[in-house]
């Protein structure tokens, strides 16, 4: 359970942070250059997190259905 409870708590946190990122760029002028850079990190690292967090639930998983035989 804990990854999975890592994955909606990092997710949450980098949504955030992209958010106030896009904010920022936008304070002063709203230029597409300025948002592509921050909106693709946030992405990547959605996917990056997810992708961890996924991978350990389903290790849990696996060891929880070794353990029961």
């Amino acid at each position: 359970m804990r990854g999975k409870n890592f994955v909606v708590i990092a997710n949450a946190l980098i949504y955030g942070a992209v958010i106030l990122g896009c904010a920022f760029a936008l304070r002063g002028t709203g230029t597409f250059d300025q948002i592509i850079p921050v909106l693709g990190g946030g992405a990547f690292l959605i996917i990056l997190v997810s992708a961890r967090g996924y991978g350990e639930q389903e290790k849990e998983k696996k060891t929880e259905s070794d353990s029961r035989e």
